[in-house]
């Protein structure tokens, strides 16, 4: 999940808009659906292809000066296969972020929902991660703030369960 954040928040700062907070806000919504495809070469031994797909609500705040001040995104429907070897699990995850654009310049982030789900059959959760957590970035550096709810993965099991053996 850090990593996910980490990519998040450096495209974020990107926006280049100061951050402020406001009484009354200018709301954009956006919905969407998204999909992906990568390689993962650093979680196995072996390179893992990811493909994603998701349903996404993004509600974007703004101050009256025309400032960014929050992104509430909620994603629905989120399906990630992973595929090695011939063979393939599926996560799934539902929940959302929050993003808070802090007037001091840090950016401070709630997670929350269902935010990755694997299991195998006859052995159960590989990957679980759900709940509530706070980050907090500060000139690229991620600090947790606030963790509730599990955030296990098994990554020999799930290496296990892709390998050509």
């Amino acid at each position: 999940m850090k990593k996910v954040l980490s990519v998040l928040f450096v495209a974020l700062i990107s926006f280049g808009r100061s951050a402020g907070f406001a009484d009354s806000f200018i709301i954009e919504h956006d919905r969407y659906s998204d999909e992906s495809e990568r390689i993962d070469n650093k979680t196995c031994s072996f390179p893992i292809t990811v493909n994603g797909s998701s349903n996404n609500n993004d509600a974007l705040f703004f101050d009256d000066a025309g400032n960014l001040v929050r992104i509430l995104s909620t994603v629905n429907h989120a399906i990630l296969t992973f595929s090695a070897n011939g063979k393939s699990l599926t996560a799934r995850g539902s929940g959302g972020i929050e993003y808070l654009f802090n007037p001091d310049g840090t950016i401070t982030v709630h997670t929350f929902g269902i935010n990755l789900l694997m299991t195998i059959p006859h052995y159960g959760p590989v990957f679980l991660d759900v709940g509530r957590a706070t980050f907090v970035l500060e000139d690229k550096h991620l600090y947790t703030e606030f963790i509730a709810g599990p955030a296990n993965y098994d990554i020999p099991t799930f290496c296990s369960a892709l390998s050509a053996g």
